[in-house]
């Protein structure tokens, strides 16, 4: 993915560069600009393959930097899987989710092909978004014998080691869920440094429609997330100029409701 470096540390990071530097193209520190937002490290990375056994769900998910006892930046939302599709819809509540949540970003994602679409409900428009990292292979390298508890289920912890197609080798532990089916309810980096930790809660194990993971009908296609944030750019532009018009409101999560 072009952002693939901002990626692993979500979207926390971009919007902290954002926030500290604004836009070279306007005045307006609020612009967006002409920079995607990155597709979240669970989506666009080698976690996604920890995701993708279940045959439906839904569920909360809140990603975080840091230790458990001294967590960092977040970002969180609401995240919907169906074999190897990911829709990811984040909370404009979150740290990390305030700056671009509220444009109506959302990602939905084929871990298999490590590709999928940006889509913006404030341009009623998506455009595609791919990696050429892929997950090769998945190895279980250990197994605590004994039961724990996290996010209130009782669990089995896993230490499982991602490779993939560019030669780099991901290890995690895993918290998997006995009385979900094994879903995995905690997900942690285990390489050295600030830990990657991705929670999930609200969990249900039912598969989301088939429709989700496309493009709304009458959403506009751009070429590329570059060329829809450019005439995202523009509008705000547009409106910047007219002052006495009202700005558009972005409604968010409608893509979540029964089609």
């Amino acid at each position: 993915m072009r952002l693939a470096g901002l990626g692993r540390l979500g979207w926390w990071a971009l919007a902290v560069a954002l926030a500290g530097a604004g836009c070279a193209h306007s005045r307006n520190k609020d612009r967006i600009g002409l920079i995607p937002p990155p597709a979240p490290a669970f989506l666009n990375g080698p976690m996604a393959v920890l995701l993708t056994n279940a045959s439906g769900f839904s569920c909360h998910v809140v990603m975080s930097v840091g230790s458990p006892a001294n967590p960092g930046e977040r970002v969180a939302g609401e995240l919907l899987g169906r074999g190897t599709q990911l829709l990811f819809v984040p909370d404009a509540n979150s740290l990390a989710g305030k700056r671009f949540a509220k444009r109506g970003f959302s990602f939905i994602w084929d871990a298999a092909g490590q590709r999928g679409y940006l889509l913006s409900e404030a341009l009623q428009g998506y455009a595609p978004i791919s990696s050429p990292v892929q997950a090769t292979n998945v190895v279980v390298r250990a197994s605590r014998p004994a039961p724990e508890r996290a996010g209130g289920h009782p669990c089995q912890q896993t230490e499982v080691e991602v490779a993939s197609n560019n030669g780099t080798r991901a290890l995690f532990r895993v918290w998997r869920a006995a009385d979900l089916k094994g879903f995995p309810i905690c997900i942690v980096t285990a390489a050295p440094g600030r830990p990657l930790a991705v929670n999930a809660s609200k969990l249900r194990l039912e598969a989301p429609s088939s429709r989700l993971f496309l493009p709304p009908d009458g959403f506009t296609r751009y070429d590329s997330a570059e060329t829809m944030m450019a005439e995202m750019a523009m509008r705000q532009e547009n409106l910047r100029r007219k002052p006495t018009e009202e700005p558009l409101e972005f409604q968010r999560v409608p893509r979540l409701e029964a089609r």
